[in-house]
Order: C-alpha cells, then structure tokens, then sequence
C-alpha cells in the first residue's frame, strides 16, 4: 500500500487537516522572514464568505476551505491515488458560493497518513472549481470519465503550494488591500453587500407573491 494513503488509527477529519495546513503555512513565512497571518473565519461571515481560514500576505486577503481526504476502498486491492477523492456537496450551496468567489480556495489533501502532517502544505492542492457543477472531486481517476473534475492533479486550476505563492506575489490570486481597506474593512463590506442582494431577492419574490394574491382576489 501507498505510504501516504495508509491510515494511521484513523483517517484524519477536516479540523486536523485544517490545524496542520495553517502550521505548516505559519512555520514557511516565519522561516523566510515575510509578514502572513493565517486566522479563523467566524461562523457568520462564512455564511456569506464560505472559507475556513483567512489568509493575508504580500497586501492580499485569501480564503482557504479546507475538505478531508477520502478513499474509495475497492474489493481485493490496496487502495492508490486513483481511489483519492474530495467530497464538496456539505454544507448546501458552500461549492456554488465558492465558485462566485474567486479569492476563496479550497485546500484538498493528498495525504490520509497522519506521519505526514508537519509537511501538509507541499501535500495539499489549492484548487478552485469551474463553471462545472459536480461535488465529487478525484485526485486521478480515470474510472470517472463524465466527471469534469476526475484529475485534479494536472487540472488546470489546481496549484501546489510553491507555485499558488508565487501566484499571489504576482497578483493573480487575491484581493489587494490598501493600508487603510484592511481584511476587515473588506469582508464587512462584502457581507453588508451580499446581505443587500438578499434583501432585495426577499422583496422581489414578497412583490411577486403579493401580485399573485391581489389577481386571485380580482378573479
């Protein structure tokens, strides 16, 4: 069997792949010098800012999902990487939100051992999904051949940790702040807007529904 996918008492949950992602990306900035902070996201602004972790560095704000490693056991055969899979469906609506956020990324795990969590970030790809609806994601399995997310590991969205980085200190990932627009400042911002488009999503179908009842009453 694979040494990485061997479960050690038992297979990790999220809260352990997402404690060890989040020192893993501490020890890298402090060993380099450079300014990062890496804290939690509280339940409230997840609702609307579906990510585990805020991410900042180099002036920009990241989120980071974190989702547990699966295996796909199959009969009479050691598991391998084509059996290692994401499942993206929980909680309802998370993926599509996800997909309207372009700063959010999911971190997928590519390790079940736990012998290999202090080097959690080269194991993990950051990936954001595509257009494509479909909560099952494979690290490479060519047994799902209609699921647009059946290769992750060449996919072009799905970026290791040395080069999702170098993306950020590009610009190409995330959104820049200003000294005075801090992480803050923006998911307020953020919340108080989506909040706003919800609001006037309540009024239309309440406008909607009140037209409906007053043409009833007219009939």
């Amino acid at each position: 069997m694979i040494d990485v996918l061997l479960p050690i008492f038992s297979k990790p949950i999220e809260r352990e792949y997402e404690g060890w992602l989040v020192r893993g990306i501490e020890k890298y900035f402090q060993e380099l010098g450079i300014f990062a902070v890496v804290w939690a996201v509280s339940p409230i602004i997840e609702s609307t800012w579906p990510a585990d972790e805020h991410f900042f560095t180099s002036g920009k704000i990241i989120g980071l999902q974190m989702k547990k490693a699966s295996l796909c056991i199959r009969q009479n055969r050691n598991p391998d990487f084509t059996d290692l899979h994401w499942n993206l469906c929980d909680p309802k609506g998370q993926f599509e939100l996800i997909q309207k956020t372009n700063e959010i990324y999911y971190c997928l795990p590519t390790f079940i051992n736990r012998k290999w969590r202090d080097k959690a970030l080269e194991h993990c790809i950051f990936w954001r999904p595509t257009t494509a609806i479909n909560y099952n994601t494979w690290y490479d399995n060519p047994r799902a051949k209609d699921n647009p997310y059946n290769k992750i590991s060449v996919h072009p969205n799905a970026l290791r940790w040395g080069y999702f980085y170098e993306k950020v200190m590009a610009c190409d990932i995330g959104v820049r702040l200003s000294m005075d627009f801090t992480p803050h400042h923006y998911l307020s911002n953020l919340q108080r807007s989506i909040t706003q488009e919800l609001r006037l999503i309540e009024q239309m179908e309440e406008n909607i529904t009140r037209g409906l009842y007053l043409i009833y009453l007219n009939i």
